[in-house]
C-alpha cells in the first residue's frame, strides 16, 4: 500500500509541477524547488513516514493520502491544507521552514524528516504543493530521497481600482494618482506601488497574495488624499473586497470604485460668520448713530 501511495503521488506531480529525481546516500529527505522568479517558500510536514507508510499528523487527519485520485484531488487537497495553515499559521509557526530563494531562484529544503509535506508561497502565482520524500522510482525499484520540482504556475485575477468623484460618482481622468498595495493592515509591509492610467481612472493589480491591503499613496490634483484602506482576499478563485464577495466585470477581472472628495475652496469654520455678524452690528450701530445726531442737530 505505501508503495502505491508513493508512486501515485509521483505520477501526479509529474502530470503537475516537474519532478527530477536524484539519490541521496543519507536517509534524511531533500527536496529542492526551482522557480521562474524570485521568491519565499513555506514548507510543513503534514505526515510522517513510518514503517513504511505515510501516517497524516495528528493535525490533519481529517484529510487523508490514500484517497488521492488524480491530480486535481491532490491539487484541491494542496489548497486546502494552505488554506488551514494560514488560518492557524500562528500557531504552527515553529513547525514550519521558511527560505528565500537565491540568485538562480532555487531553494532548497535539506535534513528534512521523511514524510509528506505541504510547499506553498505567499506569492498566489506559484500554486501549493504537496511533495513526498521518499519517493518510490518504478523503474530503479528504489526509494528515492532527494526530489527537485518546479511548481505550477497559476493564472491571477487582475483588480481594477477605479478612481470616482464622491459627489458625481464620476470618473476622475486626467490626473495622476498612485496607489501602493501592503502585506499588512497596517500598511507598513509594502508590495508595490502602481501609478494610476489617467485615461481610464484606473490602477489595476494583480492578485497575488491570499490577503493583502491598497490604499491611495498620491491623490488626483484637486482632490483629497483618502484614508480608505481596501482589503482584497482571494481562495479558490473567489475574490472578496472589504469581506463582500466581488464580481468579475469579465473573466479573470474585478474591479472596485474608490471614492475621493474635492478640496473644498472655502471651508465654514463659523468664525467668517462671526465676523459678518459683527460687521453688520457695526453698520446699524453706525446708522442709527448718524441719524440720532442727525436728529439733535436738526432740534
Amino acid at each position: 500500500m505505501w508503495k502505491k501511495i508513493i508512486m501515485i503521488i509521483c505520477a501526479l506531480m509529474a502530470m503537475g509541477p516537474l519532478f527530477t529525481i536524484a539519490y541521496a546516500q543519507e536517509k534524511n529527505g531533500e527536496i529542492i524547488v526551482n522557480l521562474e522568479k524570485e521568491c519565499t517558500l513555506s514548507l510543513l510536514q503534514i505526515a510522517k513516514y513510518e514503517d513504511g507508510q505515510f501516517v497524516m499528523k495528528e493535525e490533519w487527519k481529517t484529510s487523508d493520502l490514500n484517497t488521492i485520485r488524480d491530480e486535481q484531488e491532490l491539487s484541491s487537497l494542496a489548497q486546502v491544507l494552505k488554506k488551514e495553515v494560514l488560518d492557524r499559521q500562528e500557531e504552527m509557526k515553529e513547525q514550519i521552514f521558511v527560505r528565500e530563494s537565491d540568485g538562480n531562484n532555487q531553494i532548497v529544503f535539506d535534513d528534512l524528516e521523511l514524510g509528506a509535506y505541504l510547499c506553498w508561497s505567499s506569492d498566489r502565482s506559484v500554486a501549493p504543493t504537496i511533495v513526498s520524500v521518499p519517493m518510490y522510482d518504478d523503474l530503479e525499484k528504489k526509494m528515492i530521497f532527494s526530489v527537485t520540482i518546479e511548481p505550477k504556475q497559476n493564472d491571477l485575477i487582475e483588480l481594477m481600482v477605479k478612481k470616482v468623484d464622491a459627489q458625481t460618482k464620476a470618473p476622475i481622468l486626467d490626473r495622476s494618482f498612485e496607489f501602493t498595495s501592503y502585506e499588512d493592515e497596517n500598511c507598513t509591509k509594502k508590495i508595490e506601488s502602481i501609478s494610476g492610467d489617467q485615461k481610464t481612472g484606473s490602477t489595476k493589480f494583480l492578485i497575488a497574495h491570499d490577503v493583502m491591503y491598497i490604499k491611495e499613496t498620491k491623490a488626483p490634483k484637486g482632490y483629497v488624499l483618502s484614508d480608505e484602506v481596501i482589503k482584497v482576499e482571494e481562495y479558490n478563485g473567489v475574490v472578496r473586497i472589504n469581506g463582500e464577495i466581488a464580481a468579475e466585470d469579465r473573466e479573470n477581472v474585478v474591479s472596485y470604485e474608490y471614492e475621493n472628495e474635492k478640496i473644498l475652496a472655502f471651508v465654514p469654520t463659523g468664525i467668517a460668520q462671526t465676523l459678518g455678524w459683527y460687521g453688520w452690528l457695526a453698520l446699524i450701530s453706525g446708522l442709527l448713530g448718524g441719524f440720532l445726531l442727525w436728529k439733535g442737530h436738526k432740534q
